[in-house]
């Protein structure tokens, strides 16, 4: 079975999206985890040494293992003004979070 991970932002027509799509996937028999990165306790990246950190925070480790089992991976965040929010999610998620899946 695929397994498919919304990943969704504090809005309630995000959160109406994920759960419709999230149902839809269930019922075909997709296996489903939730990462509501509003929700993780990290500190966002602001500058040059929040990006050095060696390891990766411990709150992100169950997240990053989720995103790299996973065989389709859904992002949903609004959009204001036809552009992505103040802080994109990448600059949330530090360097090591994506080396330590290899690319």
């Amino acid at each position: 079975m695929s397994k498919a991970i919304p990943i969704q932002a504090a809005s309630a027509f995000c959160h109406a999206l994920t759960d419709a799509y999230a149902e839809g996937a269930s019922i075909a028999g997709h296996e489903i985890t939730r990462i509501e990165v509003a929700r993780l306790d990290f500190p966002i990246l602001r500058i040059q040494k929040d990006f050095e950190r060696d390891q990766l925070l411990e709150t992100l480790v169950e997240a990053r293992d989720a995103i790299v089992l996973s065989q389709h991976l859904i992002i949903v965040f609004p959009l204001w003004h036809g552009t992505m929010p103040g802080i994109p999610p990448d600059a949330r998620l530090p360097p090591k979070f994506h080396h330590e899946r290899g690319r």
